[in-house]
């Protein structure tokens, strides 16, 4: 989500960037990714197949 005015930075409590969070569909956040690498998009590839079992 882009979000040029900060809001989620404040209300999720963001401490680096970029900052992935994963939210089930009740709103729980379920998985929090902090920083960038090349593995990065297959840890969260990985949290979202867990969280579909």
């Amino acid at each position: 989500m882009a979000n040029t005015d900060e809001i989620c930075r404040g209300m999720y409590n963001v401490l680096g960037f970029p900052t992935n969070f994963i939210i089930d569909k009740n709103g729980i956040i379920r998985h929090i990714k902090i920083g960038g690498s090349a593995q990065s998009a297959d840890d969260i590839e990985y949290e979202i197949i867990q969280l579909l079992k």
